[in-house]
């Protein structure tokens, strides 16, 4: 059962959830749309150059999160997960 909070004598409404009831950080979807983004830069440089800067391309993925609104303390986690999907073969994200 839910934790509750009395609204008025007899009437009751639930109370606030779990954090583990709460979606935590970026979308899946967002998390993917970053990885293409990340892809296809790392692609268009290596095209273009012959190498990739991989320290800039990786600075930009975190100029990105915090425009995205995350927050300082999280922009290591959620670039963690960008870079999952990144790595991952094909077909596994």
């Amino acid at each position: 059962m839910t934790d509750v909070t009395p609204l008025y004598e007899g009437a009751e409404r639930p109370g606030p959830q779990a954090a583990e009831d709460l979606d935590k950080g970026l979308s899946l979807y967002l998390i993917r749309e970053l990885a293409d983004w990340y892809l296809s830069k790392f692609e268009e440089e290596r095209m273009a150059t012959g190498t990739v800067q991989e320290e800039a391309l990786n600075a930009s993925l975190r100029t990105g999160l915090t425009d995205r609104g995350v927050f300082p303390e999280f922009i290591e986690i959620e670039f963690e997960r960008v870079m999952k999907v990144v790595c991952a073969p094909l077909g596994e994200t």
